[in-house]
C-alpha cells in the first residue's frame, strides 16, 4: 500500500474506536435527584439538617465553591435481570458518593485533563442485577472543576467574576447497563491504535497491528457475543512479547494532590476524601495494583474529616497495596524555606509515618516544585532519605538537564541519588506512545533496566482511572512496549542506590530554568512565613532557657505543622488562587496570636516579675550590636544596665531606642530610673535639589535629589563602593508580562521593558542622634507610592531602607539595584545553612538561563579584599549581572489571583559594604540581626534565663535549642555557614549532662566525650550537626 492507502485505514481504525464509546453503555433510563446546598462543612451525619429540593437535567444547582449535598434515587427495571448496571452521573461538579454506612467510596467529576471519555461519572451498582433493587445514592457536591473555577488570563479589576466562575449545571443522571466486553474492546483497540501511531512507519510490528484493528474494525457487528470474538483476535497481537532489550517501567498509580493551588483548602480536604476512596476500591478490584501518596498532612486530614477511610488507607499500607511517599509534611517549595523548616517537614512528615503506620519513608517525593536547593543532599542525607525523585525540571525553558537518574552532590559534599521518571510528567496515562517516549528518552539506558512511571490524574487529584490501570496491565509483556510492573516506588529507588556507583553526578543546585517569578509573587505571605519561622526559634529557644517544666510541646507542634502546611510549592511561591491567601492570612493571624500567647505566658511564669525590669534576649550566635526599641512606657525615663550605670538612648517621633552590645547567646537586664523629659531627635524638611549626606566615623553615604545614593566612601579604607556615575538605591519600574503562566514566570525580555525610575517628592530628616540617623523620602511610581526611612547606625556601613508601598499595578514589577565598585566571577547568595556561589557572567546558556535567582537574608559580592552584600527581611528574587546587583521587591500578575500584591507592603533591604572577603566579614551576623531581633522581656530578671550551652566561637551558628521530640531532652542544632573546617567548642552550663549525636530527625544517637563540661567538634564546609543534650546522669 502507498502512504494515502495506509492513512485512510488507519483512519478508519481511529473512527471505529470513537464509535465504540458511544457503545459501552445502552437501556438508560432517568434517576431522580434533589439536593441541598450548604455553607459550612456537613457531614453525612448532619446532611439532613436542611430541606432538599428535587432538581432535573439542564438545571443549575450551584456556582463558584457552593457545596451540596445529592440524594439520588431510583429502581432498577426488573427486566435488566442479569445486567451490570451502572450510574451515570455527571452533576455540574466534583463530588464524592457515600455508602449508607457514610464512608467515601468513590469520586465522580464533571471534568478531567484527560478528555470526555475519561470523565469520572461512572458508578456500579451491581454487576449482576437481580432486577427490582432500589437506589439510594448520597453524593457531596462542589460546584467546580478538577481545576477549580474558569479563570480569564487578565481580567479587568471591575469585573465581578474576575476570581474565576463556574455553573454547576446537571448533564446526566441516569441509569445504564454497562457493556463491559465493548469497553474491554474498546480499550484493547485503543491501546493497540496508540502503539501502532507510535512505531516506525515501515515496522513489520505497526503493519501487523493495522491489518488485525482494520479486520476486527470490518467484522464487528455491535454485539457483546461479537466484541468478545474479536477481542479473541486482538489477542494474537497482544499476545506478542515485549522485545529482549525492553526496559522495565516500574509503574506506581499516583494523583499528586496540590495542597492548595486553583482550589481552597478546604476543597483540598475533600480532593483527598475522593481520590483515596476511589483508590482504595480500585486496589480492591485490581489485585497487584498499587497506589502512593505523599504528604502526611492530607493524610491528617483525613484521619480528622474521614476516619473510616484513613482506616481503610491504613489497612491498605498494611497490605503493601498502597505506598506512603516522601518524608516532608507537604511537597513544599525548596528556594524559600528555611533550612530549620525543612529540617521540620522531615522531622514531622517521617514521624508521622511512622507512628501512624509504623513505615519508615525513605524517599523524598517532589515531583512539581520549582527548583531545589544545593543544601538539599545533605539534609536529605542526615535525615536517613537516601533519594529523591521529581520531573520539574523537564519542564527547563532553555537547557535540556543532561540525566534521568544520578548522584546529586550538594554544597557539603553530601550525596544522594535521584530520579526524573523519563515520560517528563506524573499524569501518565500509560498509553504505550508515551512509554516509549520515556524509555528511548531514559538517559542512563545504557547502563540500567528500570525506570519509574508516575500515573493516573494529578495536580487536582483523582488518580489512576480503570481505563490506565487497564491499560498498564495490557504492557506487561507487550512488543513494542516497555515491561510495566505495578511495585513501589521505594523498591525500585532502593535498587537504584544500590548501582550508585555507575550513576553520573550532578554537583550543585537543581536550578529550574522557569517559574523565576514564584521567589517574588505574593511578597506579603513570603514575609509572613520568614517572621513565623523566627519567631518560632525565639520562642523555642526562649522556653529552652527558661528551664519551665511545662515546655509547650504540643502548641509549638502545631503551630509547626501549619506553618510547614503554608509551605507547599503553590502557596508560598504566590501561584494560586485568591481564596488559597485569605486562607494563608488567616492561618499567620492565628500563629502570630498563639505566638503571643507563648510570650506572654513565658513571662507570667518566671516569677518573680518586677515592674521596672526589661530583659533583652539575644539568641543569634554573634553579637547584637543594632539599635534596640524600648517600650513605650519607657519613653519618660532613664534606662540603667544591670551596674547602674545610665545608659544613653535617643528618642524621636515614634520610639525610643538605646545602643547596647549584648553578646551572642546571652539575656541582660535593664532597668528604669528616675522620669526624665525625653530629648526628641531633629526633624525637619529638607530641599530635594540639595545633596543630603548620612555618615559616621566608618562610612559616608551622600543622597541625591531623586533619592538614589550618588557617592558612598568607606573611611576605613579609603574606598569608593559604587563606580564612578553609577548609583545606588535605584527604584525602577518595568513591564511584566511572561510569556506563559502569570503569577509563575518572568521572562528575561522583562529587561528590556524598563518603563521608569522612582520620582522623589519630598524627603526630611527625621532622626540625629547618638545612636542613629535618619532621612524619610517619598516617592511615586507607576500607580504607587513608596516612602522610605533610610537610616545609618553610628556602629556600622550598613544602610537600612524601611521601605513602606502602596502598590497598585498591573503586569509591572519593581527592583532596586546597586552598581558597585566591584569586580568578580561569581557573587555569593545566601541559602539554607549555607551559600552558594553563582557566576555574574552570561558566557553559557546554563548562565543565561539563571538571569533571576533565589538568596536568602543576603546576597554578596565580593573581590578577594573587599565586597558589598544587599541584605534584607523578607525578599528572595536577585540578580547579579557583572557589577550590578538588584533585588526584585514587588511583582503584580493577574492570574491566577487578580488582586496579586496590590495593597501595602512593608519591607526593609540594606546595603553593608566590608573590607574582608564574605567568609572573614561581618554580613552573616548584619543578616542575623536585622532578620532577628532582640527578645524583650518585660519584667524579668535575665538571672530566670540560662542557656544550657554556648560556644567560644562565632565560627559556627547555633540555630536551634529546643526540647526533643520524644524524650525530655534539649535539642541543639549547628552549622558551619561559610564553606570552611572549624573547630569550635561547644561549652555545657551543667556539667553532669550527657551528649550525644544525632541524625537531624533526632535518630541514631552517638555519645559525644564531654571533658569539664566542654565538647570538641570539628566542622566541614556547610556541615550540619544535631545534638541531644540529656538529662542529669
Amino acid at each position: 500500500m502507498i502512504q494515502k492507502e495506509i492513512q485512510l485505514y488507519e483512519q478508519q481504525i481511529e473512527k471505529f474506536s470513537r464509535r465504540l464509546i458511544k457503545m459501552i453503555y445502552e437501556s438508560e433510563i432517568q434517576l431522580s435527584a434533589e439536593y441541598m446546598t450548604y455553607e459550612r462543612h456537613t457531614t453525612f451525619q448532619n446532611r439532613l439538617h436542611d430541606r432538599y429540593q428535587s432538581i432535573n437535567v439542564d438545571e443549575k444547582w450551584g456556582s463558584d465553591w457552593d457545596r451540596a449535598w445529592f440524594h439520588v434515587t431510583g429502581e432498577i427495571p426488573k427486566e435488566w435481570k442479569g445486567a451490570f448496571v451502572v450510574a451515570r452521573l455527571h452533576l455540574g461538579g466534583e463530588g464524592c458518593i457515600f455508602n449508607q454506612a457514610g464512608e467515601p467510596v468513590q469520586a465522580i467529576s464533571c471534568h478531567t485533563i484527560w478528555g470526555e471519555e475519561f470523565r469520572r461519572e461512572r458508578f456500579v451498582i451491581t454487576q449482576k442485577a437481580t432486577g427490582g433493587e432500589k437506589i439510594d445514592l448520597w453524593i457531596d457536591m462542589t460546584a467546580a472543576e478538577l481545576f477549580g473555577l474558569h479563570l480569564e488570563n487578565d481580567p479587568v479589576p471591575t469585573d465581578v467574576k474576575r476570581y474565576g466562575h463556574h455553573d454547576a449545571v446537571i448533564k446526566d443522571l441516569t441509569l445504564a447497563i454497562f457493556r463491559e466486553e465493548i469497553w474491554q474492546l474498546y480499550l484493547d483497540i485503543s491501546l493497540l491504535y496508540d502503539l501502532m501511531r507510535a512505531l516506525p512507519q515501515k515496522s513489520v510490528r505497526r503493519a501487523k497491528i493495522r491489518t488485525i484493528l482494520g479486520k476486527v474494525a470490518n467484522s464487528f457487528d455491535g454485539s457483546d457475543a461479537n466484541a468478545s470474538a474479536m477481542r479473541k483476535e486482538l489477542n494474537k497481537v497482544l499476545e506478542n512479547p515485549a522485545n529482549a532489550s525492553a526496559l522495565t517501567a516500574v509503574a506506581v498509580g499516583h494523583a499528586h494532590i496540590d495542597t492548595a493551588w486553583l482550589w481552597p483548602l478546604s476543597e483540598t480536604i475533600k480532593k483527598c476524601a475522593r481520590t483515596f476512596s476511589t483508590q482504595i476500591a480500585l486496589i480492591k478490584k485490581y489485585p497487584g495494583y498499587i497506589f502512593g501518596a505523599s504528604q502526611p498532612q492530607q493524610y491528617q486530614f483525613m484521619k480528622e474529616h474521614y476516619p473510616s477511610l484513613y482506616g481503610a488507607i491504613q489497612q491498605s499500607v498494611a497490605d503493601e497495596t498502597w505506598e506512603l511517599q516522601g518524608g516532608m509534611w507537604v511537597e513544599a517549595d525548596c528556594n524559600l524555606i528555611s533550612g530549620e523548616s525543612m529540617v521540620r517537614q522531615f522531622l514531622y512528615g517521617i514521624n508521622f509515618f511512622k507512628d501512624e503506620f509504623g513505615v519508615r519513608v525513605k524517599n523524598l517525593w517532589l515531583p512539581d516544585v520549582f527548583g531545589y536547593s544545593a543544601a538539599m543532599p545533605q539534609i536529605l542525607q542526615k535525615c536517613g532519605i537516601p533519594a529523591m525523585v521529581t520531573q520539574k525540571i523537564s519542564w527547563n525553558q532553555i537547557n535540556k538537564f543532561p540525566y534521568h537518574s544520578f548522584v546529586w552532590r550538594g554544597i557539603d559534599g553530601s550525596e544522594i541519588v535521584v530520579h526524573f521518571p523519563p515520560e517528563d510528567t506524573y499524569n501518565s496515562e500509560l498509553k504505550p506512545s508515551s512509554l516509549r517516549h520515556a524509555e528511548s528518552n531514559f538517559n542512563e539506558k545504557g547502563i540500567l533496566d528500570e525506570f519509574l512511571v508516575l500515573f493516573g490524574v494529578g495536580d487536582g487529584g483523582g488518580g489512576p482511572t480503570e481505563e490506565i490501570i487497564e491499560s498498564g496491565l495490557r504492557q506487561q509483556n507487550l512488543e513494542g512496549s516497555p515491561k510495566i510492573v505495578f511495585d513501589k516506588a521505594q523498591n525500585m529507588l532502593d535498587r537504584l542506590v544500590q548501582q550508585k556507583e555507575k550513576l553520573p553526578r550532578w554537583v550543585g543546585e537543581l536550578y529550574l530554568e522557569l517559574h523565576r517569578g514564584t521567589l517574588t509573587t505574593h511578597a506579603c505571605n513570603k514575609k509572613l512565613n520568614r517572621f513565623m519561622e523566627l519567631k518560632l526559634r525565639e520562642l523555642e529557644i526562649l522556653y529552652a532557657t527558661s528551664a519551665l517544666p511545662d515546655y509547650p510541646s504540643d502548641a509549638f507542634e502545631a503551630m509547626w505543622k501549619k506553618l510547614l502546611m503554608n509551605q507547599f510549592h503553590d502557596i508560598i511561591p504566590g501561584s494560586s488562587i485568591n481564596l488559597v491567601y485569605r486562607d494563608s492570612d488567616k492561618d499567620y493571624g492565628e500563629l502570630k496570636r498563639k505566638a503571643d500567647e507563648l510570650h506572654k505566658m513565658l513571662i507570667q511564669k518566671i516569677i518573680p516579675s518586677k515592674k521596672d525590669t526589661l530583659c533583652l534576649v539575644n539568641t543569634l550566635s554573634f553579637a547584637y550590636t543594632r539599635p534596640v526599641e524600648l517600650p513605650a512606657e519607657w519613653r519618660e525615663y532613664e534606662v540603667l544596665d544591670d551596674t547602674g550605670k545610665v545608659v544613653d538612648v535617643q528618642s524621636n517621633e515614634n520610639a525610643v531606642y538605646m545602643m547596647e552590645n549584648i553578646p551572642a547567646l546571652c539575656a541582660k537586664s535593664f532597668f528604669r530610673g528616675n522620669p526624665v523629659q525625653p530629648k526628641l531627635a531633629h526633624a525637619s524638611p529638607i530641599d530635594t535639589d540639595s545633596t543630603l549626606i548620612l555618615e559616621n566615623d566608618l562610612i559616608r553615604y551622600e543622597l541625591n535629589n531623586d533619592g538614589t545614593i550618588q557617592r558612598a566612601f568607606d573611611k576605613t579604607c579609603g574606598r569608593e563602593i559604587f563606580t564612578a556615575d553609577q548609583f545606588g538605591n535605584v527604584l525602577k519600574l518595568y513591564e511584566d508580562r511572561p510569556n506563559n503562566w502569570d503569577a509563575w514566570d518572568i521572562d528575561v525580555f522583562y529587561e528590556a521593558q524598563y518603563r521608569e525610575q522612582a520620582k522623589l517628592t519630598s524627603r526630611r530628616q527625621t532622626s540625629k542622634g547618638p545612636h542613629i540617623d535618619a532621612v524619610e523620602m517619598n516617592f511615586t511610581i507607576g500607580q504607587s507610592t513608596l516612602k522610605q526611612s533610610v537610616c545609618l547606625a553610628k556602629n556600622s556601613k550598613r544602610l537600612e531602607f524601611k521601605t513602606h508601598v502602596d502598590w497598585q499595578e498591573r503586569h509591572k514589577m519593581l527592583r532596586v539595584g546597586f552598581h558597585v565598585n566591584i569586580r568578580s566571577e561569581f557573587s555569593s547568595y545566601e541559602i539554607q545553612y549555607g551559600a552558594i556561589k553563582r557566576p555574574t557572567h552570561r558566557n553559557t546558556s546554563w548562565e543565561r538561563a539563571k538571569f533571576e535567582v533565589a538568596g536568602h537574608r543576603f546576597i554578596d559580592l565580593s573581590d578577594n579584599q573587599y565586597g558589598v552584600a544587599l541584605l534584607n527581611d523578607c525578599k528572595y528574587g536577585h540578580k547579579v549581572l557583572d557589577n550590578f546587583m538588584e533585588i526584585n521587591l514587588l511583582r503584580s500578575p493577574t492570574n491566577p489571583d487578580p488582586d496579586a500584591d496590590r495593597g501595602m507592603h512593608e519591607f526593609t533591604y540594606a546595603i553593608l559594604p566590608h573590607d574582608k572577603p564574605l567568609h572573614q566579614s561581618e554580613v552573616l551576623s548584619e543578616a542575623s540581626q536585622l532578620n532577628q531581633g532582640i527578645a524583650i522581656l518585660p519584667g524579668v530578671d535575665a538571672g530566670k534565663l540560662t542557656f544550657p550551652c554556648k560556644l567560644d566561637s562565632e565560627a559556627v551558628v547555633m540555630d536551634v535549642l529546643k526540647k526533643a521530640e520524644k524524650s525530655d531532652a534539649l535539642i541543639i542544632r549547628l552549622y558551619e555557614p561559610n564553606g570552611m573546617h572549624v573547630g569550635v567548642n561547644l561549652l555545657l552550663t551543667d556539667l553532669n549532662k550527657k551528649l550525644y549525636e544525632t541524625n537531624l530527625v533526632e535518630e541514631d544517637e552517638k555519645n559525644l566525650p564531654v571533658h569539664q563540661g566542654k565538647v570538641s567538634l570539628k566542622f566541614s564546609p556547610f556541615e550540619i550537626k544535631t545534638l541531644k543534650l540529656n538529662c542529669s546522669s
